[in-house]
C-alpha cells in the first residue's frame, strides 16, 4: 500500500499517522508540481494537509492550500480511479484551539454539552457568514451549505438572525 500526503510547507506541529508496510510519498510547496500527479496515481491513501498551518498571506494561502487543493480535486477526477483522500484543515486545528481554550478557561467548572455550544456557535456564525455574503439569498445560501432551504429558514428562525 502507498499513501501520499500534500502539504503547504513545513508542518511540524501535524503528523500523518505511520503504519508498518505503507510506502509514504510526500509532495510539499517546494516539490516540482509535475512530480504532484504521479505521486497521488501510485497513492491509494491521499493525505492533504490544507491550511494546518495556514500562512497570513492571502497569496500564499491560497496558491499553497486552495490551488493545491483544487489541483489533487482535478487529477483524481481524471485518474478516473477512486482513493481514499483525507484532509485536514485549519478549520479543524482552530476549532481543537478554541475547545481547548474554552475548557481551560472554565477551569473544569460548568463544562458540559460542549457538542451542543460549539455545534449551535458554528452552525450560526456559518449561516450568517454566507447569508450575508450572498446578501441575504436564503435560497444560494441553502445551496453553499448543503442543506434544504426549509431547513435553513428553520435555522435562521432558532438562532433569532435578522434578514
Amino acid at each position: 500500500m502507498h499513501a501520499c500526503h500534500a502539504l503547504r510547507g513545513d508542518v511540524q506541529q501535524f503528523q500523518i499517522p505511520r503504519a508498518n508496510g505503507i510506502e509514504y510519498y510526500e509532495y510539499r510547496k517546494s516539490s516540482n508540481f509535475n512530480e504532484l500527479g504521479d505521486l497521488l496515481c501510485k497513492s491509494d491513501i491521499i493525505f492533504h494537509l490544507a491550511g494546518v498551518n495556514r500562512s497570513d498571506d492571502d497569496n500564499d494561502f491560497k496558491e499553497g492550500n486552495v490551488d493545491l487543493t483544487k489541483s489533487i480535486v482535478n487529477i483524481l477526477l481524471e485518474s478516473n480511479k477512486k482513493k481514499k483522500f483525507s484532509i485536514k484543515t485549519s478549520v479543524g486545528k482552530t476549532i481543537k484551539d478554541e475547545t481547548l481554550s474554552y475548557i481551560d478557561k472554565m477551569n473544569g467548572e460548568g463544562v458540559s454539552n460542549l457538542h451542543d455550544l460549539f455545534i449551535s456557535e458554528a452552525e450560526k456564525s456559518l449561516i450568517l457568514v454566507v447569508l450575508n455574503h450572498l446578501k441575504g439569498n436564503v435560497t444560494k445560501t441553502a445551496g453553499y451549505l448543503g442543506i434544504n432551504r426549509g431547513t435553513l429558514i428553520k435555522r435562521i428562525k432558532e438562532y433569532n438572525i435578522d434578514m
